[in-house]
């Protein structure tokens, strides 16, 4: 049993490899893309919001579709969904209904592909073992991300859209094929939305939600870069591959060290927050400094919650689970993306804000009791 899960592992990890490098030769570029396309910052994360509206509405049809079909025909619906995406990108008309149309192949190309992701992602994660496991995934996720955000800044100033989107649908088919052989368990579970976010415990909820702001942050500093320090994609592909050498330095001896750590979320919140701050108000060395910090807080965030949300997969049906995940993921950054565009014009204050709520969750997420007892959570319902 163990050569095949290690051998089931090693298919995972070139899918992980091989897709991550397809889709972020362009996907991360994107909110970019739009903005040198002539859109406003404020349209940009318009284009956000409709990603996770859409989100929010699609994810409970695509978790469907997956626990009657199989994931891995989701995967494959997902090469369809992509190349449709990357045809839409490539239009650039300057109107609300094209970041509409966008957002909404985007929505179904992201959905389709993680939903079957994180199905076979749970399924190879070692239950004895899983901050080991989870980080030897990470590291290829990490390469595959930082290869691809260098290389396509560098060909999108040089060959423009159109190529990398070409290059990156060619290598999107061939992470695919790393599923065949995959096992894939049947299990037609009931979908129960109402009960699971009964059982699963709210502090889970929180620090999920809690760590959809750091994503809303990452795509503004990336927005931020580009528009205040220098408009070139390989400056930003550059940055990431700075924070990419960071993550995957740390992430292996991370993962292995937390086992034994149960406090480093808290400790990782809080430096990530200082790394923010000075990449926003600094410049030259310290900013380099600050972008290479990050990959390191990134990853004690990461691998910290992920080693929670994968102890509570393990207790919870995959179909329930990752719909509650899916879920707040999206309703969580449609809550504080929807506000910010009604009534915050300047973008810098946006920002500001973001950190803001960032810095409250951080206090709050030091009041309320740690992550340590699901079984008695799940016990009492």
């Amino acid at each position: 049993m163990e050569n095949i899960i290690d051998k089931f592992q090693k298919k995972f990890n070139g899918f992980v490899l091989f897709s991550t490098l397809s889709k972020n030769l362009i996907e991360v570029f994107i909110p970019l893309l739009l903005y040198k396309f002539g859109f406003s910052v404020k349209e940009v994360i318009l284009y956000y919001l409709f990603v996770n509206v859409f989100g929010t509405f699609l994810v409970y049809l695509f978790v469907t579709l997956g626990n009657k079909f199989g994931y891995k025909k989701l995967a494959y619906l997902s090469i369809f969904n992509f190349a449709l995406m990357q045809i839409v990108l490539n239009f650039k008309v300057h109107t609300v209904w094209y970041l509409v149309l966008l957002a909404l192949v985007y929505t179904l190309y992201f959905r389709t592909y993680w939903i079957s992701r994180r199905y076979f992602n749970l399924h190879v994660v070692k239950k004895d073992n899983i901050a080991k496991t989870y980080s030897i995934i990470s590291i290829f996720n990490q390469l595959g991300t930082m290869t691809a955000t260098f290389i396509g800044g560098l060909l999108l100033d040089t060959l423009g859209n159109m190529i990398v989107s070409i290059i990156s649908i060619i290598i999107f088919v061939i992470s695919v094929i790393f599923l065949n052989g995959m096992e894939e368990k049947f299990n037609r579970n009931k979908i129960e939305v109402i009960k699971t976010f009964k059982i699963i415990p709210k502090r889970d909820t929180y620090i999920i939600a809690c760590y959809e702001l750091l994503n809303i942050l990452y795509f503004f500093i990336a927005l931020y870069i580009y528009i205040y320090i220098k408009n070139s994609f390989q400056l930003v592909g550059a940055l990431n591959l700075l924070t990419g050498i960071a993550t995957i330095i740390f992430t292996y001896l991370y993962g292995k060290f937390i086992n034994k750590e149960r406090n480093f979320l808290k400790l990782s919140f809080v430096i990530m927050l200082l790394i923010l701050c000075l990449e926003i108000n600094t410049t030259g060395i310290i900013f380099a400094i600050a972008i290479f910090l990050e990959g390191f807080a990134k990853k004690m965030i990461d691998v910290s919650i992920n080693k929670e949300v994968y102890k509570l997969s393990k207790k919870i049906d995959y179909e329930n689970y990752n719909l509650y995940y899916e879920l707040v993921e999206h309703i969580s950054k449609v809550i504080v993306l929807l506000p910010l565009l009604l009534f915050i014009n300047n973008f810098k204050v946006m920002i500001y804000l973001v950190l803001t709520l960032f810095v409250s969750a951080i206090i709050f997420n030091f009041i309320i009791p740690d992550i340590d007892d699901y079984n008695n959570d799940i016990k009492k319902d």
